[in-house]
């Protein structure tokens, strides 16, 4: 038993809160989800039937680009589905975030152009992890340190 929480400890914890709202910006505030790997990184949603999440890294830097005409930051990254066996069974390719000045966070530009079946396979996704149905695994580059590389599992508060 002892294994077992200490192995649930190592891969990350889920946690939930309430953002307050900014009535200024017309940000309602609302529920959100973090799951994060202590000394490593993680991720944050807003809603389960919504295609926007955040990965932020706390080792290193992403490896941030650049568009030069626009200035916009972004990065690239690799996400997949796979059952709770290890078996992919979804994968997004060469997905790209909009990156902050720091270079450790990225988000869903919701404004960017994301095909429709993109859009659909990352709420299938997120939605997965809230079912319990199977894990994401989440990869891109990192300068001044290994890849980010996280499985994030299925939705569970430690209480």
């Amino acid at each position: 038993m002892v294994v077992v929480a200490m192995t649930a400890n190592a891969q990350g914890t889920w946690t939930s809160g309430t953002r307050e709202g900014d009535e200024l910006k017309g940000d309602n505030g609302g529920p959100y989800y973090r799951y994060e790997i202590e000394n490593n990184g993680g991720l944050v949603l807003w809603d389960w039937n919504d295609w926007a999440f955040k990965i932020f890294t706390t080792k290193g830097e992403f490896d941030v680009w650049y568009y030069q005409n626009s200035g916009f930051r972004y990065i690239r990254i690799t996400m997949g589905l796979y059952t709770l066996d290890g078996k992919l069974t979804e994968k997004l390719d060469v997905l790209e975030l909009a990156a902050d000045h720091t270079h450790k966070e990225a988000w869903i530009n919701k404004k960017g152009l994301y095909y429709p079946s993109t859009r659909k396979k990352i709420k299938k996704i997120l939605r997965a992890l809230k079912s319990g149905e199977g894990y994401v695994r989440v990869v891109c580059a990192r300068k001044g340190a290994e890849d980010f590389d996280i499985k994030i599992t299925p939705y569970n508060l430690q209480e």
